[in-house]
C-alpha cells in the first residue's frame, strides 16, 4: 500500500516511507524486515489499545455511577461541544477512569519476556545470569499492598480532594499502574503517550455523547455482561453486548455536526 501510494505521490509520512526511502538512497534494509517491523508496531498497538477500550465500555455497562461522575465532569469542561486534546488536564475523573482500566485488566498481563544480564536474586532465589524472567503484571496490579481492594473497578482510588476544597485532582499516593503495564525500563512500549492519549481521548468522546447500557431481553430487563477475558499475550474482552444511546438531542447534534464537518474536510467514512 506503502509503496503504491508513493508511486502515485500520495504517501504520507510513516515508518515504512521512512526506510523504503532510505533504501533508495543507498539503504539496505531487507523489506521483509522493514514488513516485520510495521506489523509488530501496527499489531502491539491495535489490540492492545482495543482491550484497554473494550474493557472500558464492559466496566461502563456495570457502573452507571462512575459513568455519571465522568459526564458531569465533562459537561462542566466542555459545555456544549466535544472534548479536546487539551481539556485533557482539566478532566482528572477520565484520566483516572483509563488508569483503573489498565490496572483492571493490563492488555498484555505478562508483559514482554526480559534476559538477565548478570546474576541476580529475587525473594531468596538464586537467578543467574541469562534466565528468561517473564514480569507479571497482572500481579503487580492486583497487589493489595498496592491497590486496597484490587478486584473492584474503582477509579477513585487515583483521586484526591485538596483539603475542604471541592477540587479533586489525581492522587500521588497509589503507583500509577501505567509504569507497569506499559513494559520496563529500555524495552518499554514506545508507543505509550500515544497510546495513552489515544485511549483516554476515546473514552472522552464516547462518555460525552453516549450512554453506555447494558443489552436488555425480550422482558426489558437488563443483562449483565461477564468479566470474561480470553488468554494469550494480549488479553481482550471475550464478545460482549452493549447499547450506545446518545444522551440528549444536543449530544446527537453534536455526532452529526462533527461527522458533516469530516465530510467537508473529505474525511467521511462510511
Amino acid at each position: 500500500m506503502v509503496k503504491k501510494a508513493t508511486r502515485e505521490g500520495t504517501a504520507n509520512p510513516s515508518m515504512v516511507s521512512y526506510y523504503l526511502e532510505e533504501n533508495k538512497n543507498g539503504g539496505d534494509i531487507p523489506e521483509k524486515v522493514i514488513m516485520d517491523i510495521a506489523s509488530d508496531a501496527y499489531g502491539a498497538a491495535v489490540e492492545t489499545t482495543l482491550s484497554s477500550i473494550y474493557g472500558f465500555l464492559l466496566q461502563m455497562t456495570k457502573h452507571p455511577q462512575i459513568k455519571l461522575k465522568a459526564q458531569a465532569e465533562l459537561d462542566c469542561v466542555c459545555i456544549d461541544r466535544l472534548p479536546a486534546f487539551d481539556d485533557r488536564k482539566n478532566l482528572p475523573y477520565i484520566e483516572a477512569i483509563a488508569m483503573e482500566v489498565g490496572r483492571w485488566h493490563p492488555g498484555v498481563p505478562q508483559g514482554i519476556a526480559h534476559r538477565l544480564e548478570k546474576d541476580d536474586k529475587f525473594e531468596g532465589m538464586f537467578l543467574p545470569k541469562g534466565s528468561l524472567i517473564i514480569p507479571n503484571i497482572w500481579g503487580m496490579c492486583h497487589d493489595e499492598n498496592i491497590y486496597e481492594s484490587p478486584n473492584v473497578f474503582n477509579p477513585d482510588r487515583f483521586m484526591e480532594q485538596a483539603g475542604d476544597s471541592s477540587t479533586v485532582s489525581l492522587s500521588q499516593s497509589n503507583q500509577d499502574p501505567r509504569q507497569m503495564i506499559f513494559g520496563f525500563g529500555r524495552r518499554q512500549c514506545p508507543g505509550r503517550p500515544f497510546a495513552e492519549s489515544q485511549v483516554f481521548f476515546t473514552m472522552a468522546l464516547i462518555l460525552k455523547v453516549f450512554n453506555i447500557l447494558p443489552p436488555v431481553d425480550a422482558q426489558g430487563k437488563e443483562i449483565v455482561q461477564p468479566d470474561a477475558y480470553r488468554s494469550g499475550i494480549v488479553s481482550l474482552p471475550k464478545p460482549f453486548a452493549c447499547r450506545f444511546v446518545p444522551r440528549s438531542n444536543a449530544a446527537a447534534d453534536l455526532i452529526k455536526q462533527t461527522e458533516s464537518e469530516r465530510a467537508r474536510r473529505g474525511e467521511h467514512r462510511s
